[in-house]
């Protein structure tokens, strides 16, 4: 997953990502190309998000849901 410099293109990406029109596919472990799963849409989403975090001080958020 590519590591955002700014919060504006995080926020481009997670549009594009989740915008309806957009189709999502993932690699598997030898390279072949299939659809995303949903798992796949979480773990992009969720990286992006702490990436987010980090770039506005706000850490906390996830770290938070480490603890529990």
């Amino acid at each position: 997953m590519a590591e955002f410099t700014d919060a504006h293109s995080a926020l481009e990406f997670l549009e594009t990502l989740n915008n309806k029109n957009c189709t999502i596919v993932s690699a598997t472990e030898n390279g072949k190309k299939r659809p995303a799963t949903i798992k796949d849409l979480q773990e992009m989403n969720y990286e992006t998000i702490i990436n987010l975090c980090d770039l506005l001080g706000m850490s906390d958020i996830y770290q938070e849901g480490e603890k529990k």
